[in-house]
């Protein structure tokens, strides 16, 4: 059975970024807190506090680590395809 949570992780963070970047651009519109109308005042400080914390650099940071997870990622699966290829290579001619 083969395991794909490498990707499944990287697309995560992906999607956590990408959220982040949408409550700050609504942030930035003066709209966010009503489209957070039916949470909880402790949500919507919770958001608050997040994006108080995002800066052009750790967004810097976060698109250099995911892109080094992502490189990572495919050159281990091409790894793992060119070593079971090999390895049903060798299986076939042994037999």
């Amino acid at each position: 059975m083969a395991s794909h949570c490498g990707a499944e992780a990287w697309l995560v963070g992906v999607l956590v970024q990408a959220q982040s970047i949408v409550y700050a651009v609504l942030a930035n519109n003066g709209t966010l807190d009503s489209h957070f109308t039916n949470a909880h005042v402790e949500a919507l400080a919770r958001i608050h506090m997040v994006l108080v914390t995002l800066s052009p650099m750790s967004a810097t940071i976060f698109v250099v680590e995911r892109a080094n997870a992502f490189v990572f990622q495919l050159g281990f699966s091409a790894l793992m395809w060119q070593l079971l290829r090999e390895r049903s290579r060798h299986a076939r001619s042994t037999c």
